[in-house]
């Protein structure tokens, strides 16, 4: 202190008395001091002193160590006083509140706290018997810089109390729980405050595990099958990789009420028999860096995170009675997000915060749940989002603030009138089983993929106003007739008629380019018109029809001049047959061209390739096979330039003539 008077109170706790030392020297005295300047406790031969900060008296003593019976001395400001007297105190290892008053009358309160030196050891412990175990007790220690393992593995039980472990805060590494410990709970145990992990792995004995003081989990908490009833962690706030909790059936009780981060996954998975936990509340949970896994709960009602923000993968499935679903925070899922419960059961659900799902979901069918709040606020989807409703007449309905997603399937919307793709950014539309809009409303260039697969529909919607469309699939739609899609001019990615074979009409008169796959199959039995198609990215055209009846086909495509990849024509199969080939301006194709037919049945129609005399350019191999009325190979002089070099292979087989590269090369194009 600087120049500050002072006098010196000595207490003994034994034999109280104060003597003050006053300074006699001639210095100004203000009488304004209130502090304290020393403190210090005798105990036997040691004397610890306080470290004093501010208004904090710290005095720091082995762990094992009590202060009871020491004698304090304290030295403070001069003419001040100190309540409540010193000498009255006993209990030195609590904490403890002084008032120093100056002589004028100022007061300063001092709280005095005892800290224990922490009494380590370094290396991993196994205690395998109760005698191992109240050996170590003897240590009183407080840290283990190591592992510790309570009971063998397999084996008989050894191990039946824990009592006398109290002091131990700290687990540096894995506390392993093994089978042969007997005990109903950790009793012990209960003043760890950090461990590295803890494990509990097919233990049936051990009923309650509660560690109240337990903070943080710096690797992982695995509870794996056995006889728990009670899980509590009430002061637990972070674990730094994951918590997996697996077939706990006789869980009644699990709470972690101040638990606000997982770095990793967690995973709370009941076993397949019958089980008891009906709640699940994780009340203050922030973050999950991992999935979130909740299966198997079959008597579980309620699924509670009020608090979390973000998870990178949500998994809800086989929880029979689940009845709330709350997650009012939730932001974002980084991956998927899944449900699979009985959704009769329903009653409230709260995702009304959740605006973004980068992965794959499917929207669940709520019957109980008449309002689209639960989920108001999702506007994108990363990944497939797949809708199952059989009431919605409107995606607004059910998702209103949805602006994008990478694919949407709507199955079994009967219901559903029309969809507009105005303000809705989607990747990939597709309808299945019942769903059947009447419209679909866009702009005149609308990159969506729009495929109709297996679904129970007679027509194709209204897509008036669309010039140019992201791709076009219909598959699988029998009871389809006809498609006239008169507006479109170009499709950007795949056009593909498959697999319908009720078709009798397929217009597209204004087509001009498919930048990908241009795919017919199936039975086309009256007529198909591409009057203007040039330019497609391959061509495949399989003929398959129907079995009852013979339908020979005229394949025209008066315009198209380019196929970038491949040209594939299937001239006969399965019931279906060409008659004629017209591709009068076909000049390019960048893969290989093939012409094949099967013998069910033959096709007797192709006598001659001229209808491809403009081609000049084959990029790959040429085959040629199955055409039993073809005998000139005249149409491709032009075009068979790598063939004949011996840069592309040349297959032709089962035709009526069937030219080797020699008999080309001698100008044999025509059955001699």
């Amino acid at each position: 202190m600087n120049n500050i008077n002072i006098k010196t109170i000595i207490i003994s706790l034994l034999a109280p008395l104060f003597t003050v030392a006053c300074n006699d020297d001639d210095s100004a005295f203000s009488g304004n001091d209130n502090h304290i300047a020393s403190f210090q406790l005798k105990q036997g031969e040691n004397t610890f002193y306080a470290a004093i900060s501010q208004d904090k008296l710290t005095v720091t003593v082995p762990a094992n160590l009590s202060l009871q019976g020491a004698t304090a001395t304290i030295i403070i400001s001069e003419l001040a006083s100190i309540s409540p007297d010193p000498s009255s105190i006993t209990d030195w290892d609590n904490e403890q509140t002084f008032t120093v008053t100056s002589y004028n009358g100022n007061k300063q309160t001092y709280i005095y706290n005892v800290a224990h030196n922490a009494v380590s050891k370094d290396g991993d412990v196994a205690l395998l018997t109760q005698a191992d175990v109240d050996a170590f007790a003897t240590l009183e220690l407080s840290e283990l810089d190591g592992s510790l393992t309570i009971g063998a593995a397999t084996g008989q039980d050894s191990i039946y109390s824990l009592k006398g472990l109290e002091k131990l805060k700290q687990v540096k590494y894995d506390l392993i729980i093994n089978p042969t410990y007997a005990g109903s709970d950790l009793e012990g145990l209960e003043n760890l405050e950090l461990i590295g992990s803890l494990q509990i792995m097919r233990n049936k004995k051990l009923k309650n595990v509660t560690l109240p003081k337990l903070q943080a989990i710096m690797l992982g908490l695995t509870i794996n099958e056995g006889g728990l009833e009670t899980l509590q962690f009430p002061e637990l706030l972070k674990v730094d990789n994951e918590i997996s909790l697996m077939n706990l059936d006789s869980l009644l009780v699990m709470e972690f009420p101040k638990l606000k981060s997982v770095v990793n996954n967690v995973t709370l998975q009941a076993g397949w028999n019958i089980n008891k936990l009906h709640k699940i509340h994780f009340p203050a949970l922030e973050k999950i860096g991992g999935k979130l896994d909740i299966t198997n709960w079959k008597e579980v009602t309620e699924t509670a995170f009020p608090n979390l923000l973000n998870v990178r993968e949500l998994n809800i499935s086989s929880l029979n009675k689940l009845e709330k679903m709350e997650f009012p925070s939730l932001e974002k899922v980084e991956g998927k997000m899944y449900f699979a419960v009985t959704n009769e059961n329903i009653t409230a659900v709260d995702f009304s915060s959740l605006t973004a799902i980068n992965g794959d979901f499917t929207l669940p069918d709520f019957p109980k749940i008449t309002t689209s709040d639960w989920i108001k606020s999702l506007a994108t989807v990363s990944g497939k989002l797949q809708i199952y409703d059989s009431q919605v007449t409107s995606l607004k309905d059910i998702l209103p603030a949805l602006a994008e997603a990478e694919e949407l399937i709507v199955s079994y919307a009967p219901n559903l009138s029309e969809v507009d793709l105005t303000r809705l950014k989607v990747g990939s539309l597709a309808f299945e089983g019942t769903s059947n809009p009447k419209k679909i409303i866009a702009n005149e260039t609308c990159e969506t993929k729009l495929s109709f697969r297996y679904a129970v529909i007679e027509k194709v919607p209204d897509l008036s106003g669309i010039k140019h469309l992201g791709g076009l699939v219909i598959s699988g739609c029998n009871a389809i007739t006809e498609v006239e899609l008169n507006e479109i001019e170009s499709v950007a990615d795949d056009l593909i008629f498959e697999y319908c074979f009720g078709f009798k009409n397929l217009k597209m008169p204004a087509l001009k380019e498919v930048g990908a796959k241009f795919f017919l199959n199936g039975n086309f039995a009256t007529e198909f018109d591409f009057p203007l198609l040039e330019k497609v990215g391959v061509f495949l055209y399989n003929a398959q029809g129907r079995q009852d009846a013979l339908v020979p086909v005229d394949l025209s495509f008066p315009s198209l001049t380019r196929s970038e990849g491949y040209f594939n024509v299937l001239t006969s199969g399965n019931g279906s047959i060409v008659s004629n080939l017209s591709f009068p301006k076909l000049a390019y194709v960048g893969d290989y061209f093939q012409l094949s037919a099967f013998t069910n049945p033959e096709n007797n129609y192709i006598k001659d390739l001229d209808t491809f005399s403009a081609l000049t350019y084959i990029g790959g191999n040429v085959t040629i096979e199955g055409q039993r009325a073809l005998t000139s190979f005249e149409g491709l002089k032009n075009t068979l330039e790598k063939v004949l070099e011996g840069e592309s292979l040349w297959t032709v087989r089962n035709n009526a003539y069937n030219p080797t590269v020699d008999d080309l090369k001698a100008g044999k194009w025509k059955q001699p």
